[in-house]
């Protein structure tokens, strides 16, 4: 995403969440994280109502680095609710696309449930559109 874009997301943000745009946008630019796939398993794709789910949260977020917006190479809303096994699979699929493209790099990803701030969620989700 360049600065452009990323200003234009900003004032979407603003308009959506009803801050000044260069406000969302210093938000955003300071929390955006992403997380590399191969730190990633089958058990963080699990349901997340279950007993645990603080530890588990804060366990996948602490598998999350802070990034420039833009340096992740795909985003991810992930619903906790859909079959995990399929989409594990699927992604591992495409995870291993992606390396062979790429000189075996594993992809980083924005995945809402990891680089959100579920501590602070309606702060994060203003930043969405920047995001």
């Amino acid at each position: 995403m360049g600065a452009d874009e990323a200003s234009a997301a900003a004032v979407v943000a603003a308009v959506v969440g009803g801050q000044p745009a260069k406000e969302v946008l210093g938000t955003a630019e300071k929390h955006f994280r992403g997380i590399q796939f191969d730190s990633l398993s089958f058990n963080d794709f699990g349901r997340s109502d279950l007993a645990g789910k603080e530890a588990r949260d804060q366990a996948l977020r602490g598998k999350t680095k802070k990034l420039k917006i833009g340096q992740v190479d795909v985003f991810l809303s992930h619903s906790w609710h859909d079959p995990a096994k399929p989409k594990w699979r699927a992604l591992k699929a495409w995870a291993a696309r992606f390396a062979a493209k790429h000189g075996g790099r594993s992809p980083y990803l924005w995945l809402d449930k990891a680089c959100l701030d579920q501590e602070n969620i309606s702060k994060s989700l203003v930043c969405l559109p920047v995001f």
